[in-house]
């Protein structure tokens, strides 16, 4: 046999493309033909699989082989804390599970050709000792302040400065900034706010659906970055459904992925200028380079863990249970388990100074 007649290796070959949700079908379809897999199994896999697609149709992911291990882990933290029921965060163990069914659906991917080797080990599985356990990640409201005051010096005026102001000044969830149309916007009311609306038909839901519609106050310094940020620099250009978005780009309405990247970039050391505690170099740390994958740094915190200092920050100020609730919209007992990090001394201070001016105000009525 020539040379010319062995055969040569092959190069690896171009993922096939396929839509996200035919890529679920097509798995489905496999799952059940094999003869040890159980119907509720392939029920279970669907139900979970079906948050995929979601998240894909709202990040503009049309192909399952665009899919990317940030991705993947952004996704990961957006079924964690915004895709759930019930719930405000989804428990851990759940997470868990569903993670496992991510990686198994990758692995036939692989197999199927629908996307590049190796995805399937990019699937992070979180590791846990506890099922009840809760995540204490929280960026603290005066680090977010800290933080806050530099954005407003380097972004004035633009979208990373609003994004900020609404986070930290008013605890929304990224699903809530996501959603916000101009219109939405009341700058001029007797009370400046914003209108909260789940319009699940035109890609933005809320995370509680229509339990979630609220009007929520906004602050003097919030009101004046948007007013600043409509007037010069807002790209004024609608999405899909002819809606114009508070948080815009020059294709439309900002993917959750881009808004929860603002959080990411501001919450790294070196961004502030600030010494690395990872002990890096902005020059050579592979992280600080690419601005594509700011969630790569350990110091990085996301969007819920803003609004987890928000909530404990109001909390500690002694803001009833009630009436923080309506504001964050989650049930008290949900903010004491999840939200709420001040110990039990912390938490009985603003009890005690709120009691004590209510009965000072009967006093002065009495006399």
């Amino acid at each position: 046999m020539s040379k010319s007649d062995k055969r040569q290796p092959s190069s690896p070959r171009e993922p096939v493309q396929i839509a996200v949700d035919e890529a679920v079908e097509a798995y489905l379809s496999r799952r059940e033909t094999e003869s040890k897999t159980m119907q509720g199994t392939v029920d279970t896999h669907r139900k979970r699989l079906n948050h995929l697609i979601e998240y894909c149709e709202l990040e503009g992911i049309e192909y399952v082989s665009d899919l990317r291990g940030h991705d993947i882990e952004q996704y990961r933290e957006w079924r964690r804390t915004e895709a759930t029921e019930k719930v405000d965060v989804l428990a851990p163990k759940t997470l868990q599970e569903h993670m496992k069914t991510i990686r198994v659906f990758m692995r036939a991917m692989e197999s199927m050709e629908y996307v590049t080797p190796g995805m399937a080990d990019r699937v992070y599985v979180p590791e846990i000792e506890d099922e009840d356990e809760t995540s204490d990640d929280i960026l603290e409201y005066d680090r977010a302040e800290e933080i806050l005051s530099h954005i407003a010096k380097a972004e004035s005026g633009k979208a990373e400065e609003v994004v900020w102001r609404l986070f930290v000044g008013s605890g929304l969830r990224l699903g809530s900034v996501h959603s916000i149309d101009i219109p939405d916007v009341h700058l001029d009311a007797e009370v400046p706010h914003i209108e909260l609306r789940n319009r699940p038909e035109e890609g933005t839901n809320l995370k509680n659906r229509d339990d979630s519609e609220r009007r929520v106050f906004i602050t003097e310094e919030t009101a004046e970055a948007i007013e600043q940020y409509l007037q010069y620099n807002h790209p004024k250009v609608t999405d899909d459904y002819g809606r114009m978005p508070l948080i815009g780009t020059s294709h439309g309405r900002a993917n959750p992925s881009t808004i929860r990247g603002m959080v990411y970039k501001w919450t790294r050391p070196c961004e502030l200028g600030e010494t690395c505690p990872h002990g890096k170099q902005p020059s050579t740390c592979e992280t600080a380079e690419n601005r594509d994958k700011p969630s790569d740094c350990p110091s990085t915190r996301s969007p819920h863990d803003i609004r987890r200092g928000y909530i404990t920050h109001v909390s500690g100020g002694g803001v009833p249970p009630r009436v923080l609730s309506d504001r964050v919209d989650a049930e008290p007992e949900t903010l004491e388990k999840y939200y709420d990090k001040n110990n039990d001394e912390e938490k009985m201070e603003p009890r005690k100074e709120l009691i004590e001016r209510i009965m000072q105000d009967e006093e002065e009525v009495n006399y």
